[in-house]
């Protein structure tokens, strides 16, 4: 006899949030991937950049 715990609904809620902010950094580092090399050199030559 299989049994299901208490709190699967919570443990799904839980998973799709998980599965949510996984796609979300996914999406953000294509983006940085695109475009992050312009970002860094318009920084760069504002002198705002934290990584020269």
């Amino acid at each position: 006899m299989k049994t299901a715990p208490a709190n699967l609904p919570a443990f799904l809620k839980l998973g799709a949030l998980a599965m949510l902010l996984a796609a979300l950094a996914g999406l953000g580092l294509a983006m940085w991937m695109e475009n992050g090399a312009a970002i860094f050199i318009s920084l760069a030559e504002a002198g705002l950049a934290w990584c020269l």
